[in-house]
C-alpha cells in the first residue's frame, strides 16, 4: 500500500472510514443490548455490581483501544496516511473482537 499513488491511498482510508462507521454502529448496538440486559438484572434482583463493572469495562475499552492504536499510528509517522491506515486497521480489529465478545451468550 505504501507505494501506491496518493489518491489510491486516500480512497483506501475512506474505505476504512466506512468500515469503521459500520463496525462502530454494530458495536453500539451490542453494547446497548448488554447494558439493557444488565439493567434488567439490576432491577429484578437488586444486584447492581455486574452493571457497574460493565460500565467501567466500557470506559476501559475506549482507553485501551485509543492507546493500543495510537502507538501503531506514531510508529508510522511521519507518513500520515500510513499512520492513519495503521490506526484504522487496529481500530477495526479491536472493534471486531469486542463485537465477538458481546455475541457470546451470557450464562
Amino acid at each position: 500500500m505504501e507505494n501506491d499513488k496518493p489518491s489510491t491511498r486516500n480512497q483506501y482510508v475512506q474505505c476504512l472510514d466506512r468500515q469503521l462507521e459500520l463496525g462502530k454502529r454494530e458495536l453500539e448496538t451490542w453494547k446497548n443490548k448488554r447494558r439493557f440486559e444488565l439493567e434488567g438484572l439490576a432491577k429484578s434482583s437488586g444486584i447492581t455490581q455486574p452493571l457497574d463493572i460493565y460500565l467501567r469495562s466500557e470506559k476501559s475499552f475506549v482507553n485501551y483501544l485509543e492507546d493500543s492504536c495510537r502507538w501503531r499510528y506514531l510508529r508510522k509517522m511521519p507518513d500520515a496516511v500510513a499512520a492513519a491506515i495503521a490506526y484504522k486497521h487496529c481500530e477495526l480489529r479491536l472493534i471486531d473482537q469486542r463485537i465477538a465478545t458481546y455475541k457470546t451468550p451470557l450464562d
